[in-house]
């Protein structure tokens, strides 16, 4: 039995003129302008999120069901912060960044810890 790869779920989206080049998925979430693209073919997992995108601090509310997630997220950004990759005043990314995998990167874009890469990032045509 051949396994598929998830990156090919949904139908990408025609490429757009506010599209940056080299960008193969954007971020669906609304009210964010973010972009990225894996660093290699499959099993490589790696996803840039590119320079001057966009991202959401998350809401730490200990009486929320999700607080130990947006907990992660914000632990996630701190050194993200501190290092400077991202802008805590513009809020957006002062250079490109690799995740690990796409999840985590969507989790520091959004500011939810409980999205999915495969769901938030929408492949481009």
């Amino acid at each position: 039995m051949e396994i598929q790869p998830n990156r090919n779920v949904v139908e990408p989206r025609a490429r757009e003129a506010t599209d940056p080049p080299g960008a193969t998925h954007s971020d669906v979430g609304a009210g964010l302008a973010a972009w990225g693209r894996f660093e290699a073919d499959e099993p490589d997992t790696r996803f840039r999120v590119l320079a001057g995108r966009t991202w959401r601090r998350p809401i730490l509310d200990p009486a929320q069901v999700s607080y130990k997630h947006q907990l992660r997220v914000a632990e996630r950004q701190a050194p993200l912060i501190e290092e400077g990759v991202l802008d805590a005043h513009a809020m957006s990314f002062a250079g490109d960044y690799v995740f690990d995998n796409w999840s985590q990167a969507v989790g520091v874009v959004s500011g939810k810890g409980s999205y999915s890469g495969g769901y938030h990032w929408q492949r481009i045509a």
